[in-house]
Order: C-alpha cells, then sequence, then structure tokens
C-alpha cells in the first residue's frame, strides 16, 4: 500500500533518522511530521481566549468555571482517543 501524503507522529530523533534514510528518495516530500504533542493539539483542538470571552458574556458562568468545563471536555476527548495514541506510541 502506498500513500503519497500524510501525518507521521513521531519524536524528532526517530523523523530525523527516517530523513537521513531515506535521503535520496522523495518518499516523504509529502508527508508532515509531528510530535505526540503537536499531533494532539492540532487532532484533538485548543481553546482560543475568543472562546472564552464569548462564554463568558454570553452564560452566567465565571472564566474559572468555565475554565474548568473546557479542560474536562479536553481531558475527556483526550481519554476517548488515548487508545488510539497508545496504538501509535507501539508502532
Amino acid at each position: 500500500m502506498s500513500y503519497k501524503e500524510g501525518y507521521i507522529v513521531c519524536s524528532t530523533d526517530i523523523q530525523n533518522s527516517i530523513l537521513e534514510e531515506n535521503e535520496k528518495s522523495s518518499g516523504f516530500f509529502n508527508y508532515k511530521f509531528l510530535t505526540e504533542e503537536q499531533f494532539i493539539s492540532i487532532f484533538l483542538g485548543t481553546v482560543k481566549d475568543e472562546a472564552i470571552t464569548f462564554l463568558v458574556s454570553n452564560t452566567k458562568y465565571s472564566v474559572s468555571e468555565i475554565m474548568m468545563y473546557l479542560d474536562n471536555i479536553t481531558n475527556d476527548l483526550s481519554n476517548i482517543d488515548n487508545i488510539r495514541i497508545n496504538k501509535l506510541r507501539e508502532i
């Protein structure tokens, strides 16, 4: 099976090793390398200040309550996808 583009989640050391081994071929030209932290941030999302400002101005909740709620949502998403992330770590 061959893919022309995609993502590879690995440490910087492994990225450098892959690129050195395949220096002469352009097999990884359209691939984006991500660390585990980057992968989680991009695909599980992050909360922007604009979202917090909107929620404070449109609800009766305080900033601390909203932050606690949003942190719990992010943690729940991380736990749901934790099985997939653990499988990626095993590779």
